[in-house]
């Protein structure tokens, strides 16, 4: 387990962390496919948090999630990993300046902000990409693959 990341990961949680970490060995992408509410959350951040304490992260994960999921994330996030720092990217007065993400490890945005500014996440990305898809089945369907698409490695 990463020094950083505090509480306990149950028996198949740990599974899945080294599930994400046998993944990015190979440079593949995945999925974590539990049920709701068996904590793909904390898996997820135990793996930000190892990858940081391990200097094997390049620049920012991106994290797009549904907007209704946005204020979990930063919760989950400040209870699990206080030491990683989440810039949220949303709402009509982000700041689209590349420069400002050096200084933190995840860019929490959503699947709609992703859709708008996707040129711009482009141009100014070498993160690792991590996504949670529980919107993929809406009418953004399409959209969303076409973005998602557009990154290598996307989780």
């Amino acid at each position: 387990m990463p020094a950083g990341f505090v509480g306990e990961l149950r028996p198949y949680q740990v599974s899945g962390l080294e599930w994400l970490h046998f993944l990015h060995e190979y440079g593949f992408g995945g999925c974590l496919a539990d049920d709701m509410g068996l904590g793909k959350t904390i898996q997820l951040l135990a793996f930000l948090q190892s990858l940081r304490e391990q200097g094997n992260l390049d620049g920012p994960s991106l994290l797009v999630v549904p907007k209704s999921l946005i204020a979990n994330w930063l919760r989950e996030a400040e209870r699990f990993t206080p030491g990683l720092r989440f810039l949220e990217y949303v709402g009509n007065f982000r700041k689209k300046d590349a420069a400002v993400f050096k200084d933190y490890d995840v860019i929490l945005t959503t699947y709609g902000t992703l859709l708008r500014d996707i040129d711009f996440l482009r141009k100014s990305s070498s993160f690792t990409r991590c996504w949670t898809s529980r919107n993929i089945k809406t009418r953004w369907r399409k959209a969303q693959g076409r973005a998602v698409g557009e990154y290598p490695h996307a989780w």
